[in-house]
């Protein structure tokens, strides 16, 4: 699967780009955390991160009893890094509405 196929399909799901505009606006939130603010189940949230973390948009900080996930910002990932600043782009356009 062509790189840009697959990254689009990663973030074409309404959970998935939930998780990553909520995780654009608070940073770094466990899995409980994000479920909470998404009102969603726990299940749900692990696999769509999962996808996002396969895919390269999130990253992950293990600590003894939790997991938090966070951006994941790195050059080598252009194109990932475009698709966050379309995220970034309607954050703005959605405050402005306010």
């Amino acid at each position: 699967m062509d790189i840009l196929q697959r990254l689009f399909k990663s973030v074409s799901g309404k959970t998935r780009i939930d998780i990553l505009l909520l995780l654009l606006q608070k940073g770094e939130l466990s899995v409980s955390a994000i479920a909470g603010e998404l009102n969603r189940k726990i299940n749900t949230i692990s696999r769509n991160l999962g996808i996002l973390e396969k895919d390269n948009f999130v990253k992950t900080r293990h600590t003894s009893s939790h997991v938090f996930y966070s951006i994941k910002e790195k050059e080598k990932y252009n194109y990932n890094l475009a698709i966050l600043q379309i995220l970034r782009d309607r954050i703005l356009e959605i405050k402005r509405r306010k």
